[in-house]
């Protein structure tokens, strides 16, 4: 028998919420689940938020409100009202949230991806993508990077011709790490970071992922004070990285070029100086020593290390899913070897011109972004203004989270989505279809879409390509034994696997 007080609690509890229901359906905000008192609906969240937000949305449609602590949020879940959202109506859904941890994590809002959004930001990004473009343009010196970095992995992996049983996840992670920062920084590096940089990136991660009080804070602002050692020691993190990119950019920031080959760094310093040079053709102060703060050295250094954490942890972590998928379907392996052999040989590695001969490879890179979908809620959003998506009223102060992970397995669009099937981009001559790439938003839209969008692909075409031609991939764990859910965290990784690797000259 419930006692006279729990039982006028439960009473009060439930009228209170029905009372917010219906004056949520009077305003007509997005309906949703009814959510406990002070954590909102939090613990129906569980392990894997992207999934139990897609189950959310069979009861309640493609927008739907949900109460994150003391947060109110909308979850988007379908292509078009995220097309709506991020793209037609941008101006109003494009800031970010007042989150502590953003606040620290932007380096204070220097950050394209986690600081606000307006001129300043659209600024930062439009000499980040002009200094990527120019990189990008230089296809021979992009290719034979890649190559090098792939073939070192190769070796490494096949010491002396012998077959071994690896986690391959590390070794990925290291490939990564050494393509990025040779083109981030040059070829001249004055030594070998890539340890130090992977023992910096990952006490980041861990200190993430292992601390949900940081979470808390967010959604329960008034913890604030009562946590301030996970605070301190995120800002340590972040401080950590920066100092690690302003040391080595300190270094090679003045490197001769035709010396150290087309990198970021000196391509962004460029960029900058012809702007002076246009704005003031007698210009002649060293970029950095300028009065204007986009292009002082601290926001130089967040922009680096920018493209470090959005490229480091999303390329290895999808890079990783496409060899689990790969392996878990020997006759895709067959397949890829197969269309290598015929459309290139195996006298010399893949380039980026080879990829209208690939286009299975293609696919499989296509496929894995689509299922893998390694940032699954994107990087929440922020109502400004009062507006509108769905036909739903969305109040001023609202979270916005894009359901990645729901808009890239939506049955509409995709034929058994849970399905890993790289021929469903592919038409009935072979070749790749423009048109069933833009139902799939690995990396957002809109004006807050990846900024590494095109680098990625054509990284992980190419490092997948160099790879296949080099080793031949055997699954050693049982599949009954592998989650295929993922590790939950900022981002999406497989959980950990073991595979025979053997280089190609080896029968097994």
């Amino acid at each position: 028998m419930l006692s006279p007080t729990v039982l006028c609690f439960a009473v009060i509890t439930i009228l209170l919420l029905t009372i917010m229901q219906l004056s949520n359906l009077q305003r007509n905000t997005p309906p949703g689940p009814f959510g406990l008192p002070i954590v909102g609906n939090l613990l129906q969240l569980g392990d894997s938020p992207h999934v139990a937000l897609s189950e959310m949305s069979k009861v309640y449609g493609s927008v739907f409100s949900i109460r994150l602590g003391s947060r109110r949020a909308i979850v988007l879940n379908s292509h078009d009202v995220v097309k709506e959202a991020l793209s037609k109506k941008a101006r109003h859904f494009s800031a970010r949230p007042p989150f502590h941890s953003f606040h620290i994590s932007s380096n204070g809002g220097r950050s394209i991806a986690f600081g606000d959004f307006g001129p300043g930001h659209q600024r930062k990004k439009k000499l980040a993508t002009r200094a990527l473009h120019a990189v990008f343009s230089n296809v021979n010196r992009f290719d034979k990077l890649a190559q090098e970095v792939t073939e070192r992995l190769c070796r490494s992996l096949t010491e002396g011709g012998k077959c071994e049983t690896v986690d391959i996840s590390e070794h990925l992670r290291t490939l990564v790490i050494n393509f990025s920062l040779r083109l981030v920084f040059g070829d001249n590096l004055k030594k070998d970071y890539t340890i130090e940089l992977q023992n910096v990136l990952q006490r980041g991660n861990d200190f993430i992922e292992n601390n949900p009080t940081i979470n808390l804070v967010d959604l329960f602002p008034w913890l604030r004070f009562a946590l301030r050692r996970p605070c301190k020691a995120l800002k340590e993190s972040v401080k950590e990285l920066m100092d690690f990119v302003k040391s080595v950019y300190s270094l090679h920031c003045h490197s001769n070029v035709e010396e150290a080959g087309v990198n970021f760094a000196a391509a962004v310093d460029k960029v900058i100086q012809d702007e002076m040079l246009v704005a003031d053709p007698n210009f002649k102060t060293n970029v950095h020593e300028a009065s204007d703060d986009l292009l002082d050295e601290e926001s130089m250094v967040t922009l680096l290390a920018d493209v470090f954490g959005a490229g480091i942890d999303t390329v290895s972590a999808t890079l990783n899913w496409a060899l689990l998928f790969i392996v878990r379907n020997p006759e895709l392996q067959h397949e890829l070897l197969a269309e290598l052999k015929r459309e290139i040989g195996m006298d010399r590695l893949p380039n980026l011109d080879d990829r209208a001969r690939l286009p299975l490879l293609q696919a499989t890179v296509l496929e894995t972004l689509r299922k893998a979908a390694v940032v699954p809620l994107a990087i929440p959003h922020y109502a400004t203004d009062d507006s509108s998506v769905g036909g739903f009223s969305v109040p001023k102060g609202t979270l916005v989270l894009a359901n990645l992970w729901a808009v890239n397995h939506d049955a509409k669009h995709f034929d058994r989505p849970e399905i890993f099937n790289p021929h469903r981009f592919l038409n009935e001559n072979g070749q790749v279809m423009v048109t069933e790439q833009a139902f799939s938003l690995p990396f957002s839209t809109g004006g807050r879409r990846c900024l590494g969008a095109t680098l990625a692909k054509a990284e992980l075409f190419l490092f997948l390509g160099c790879m296949l031609q080099h080793l031949n991939f055997h699954l050693i764990t049982s599949v009954e034994e592998i989650n295929f859910d993922g590790k939950q965290g900022f981002v999406l990784k497989p959980h950990p696997y073991r595979v025979r690797v053997c280089p190609r000259t080896v029968s097994h």
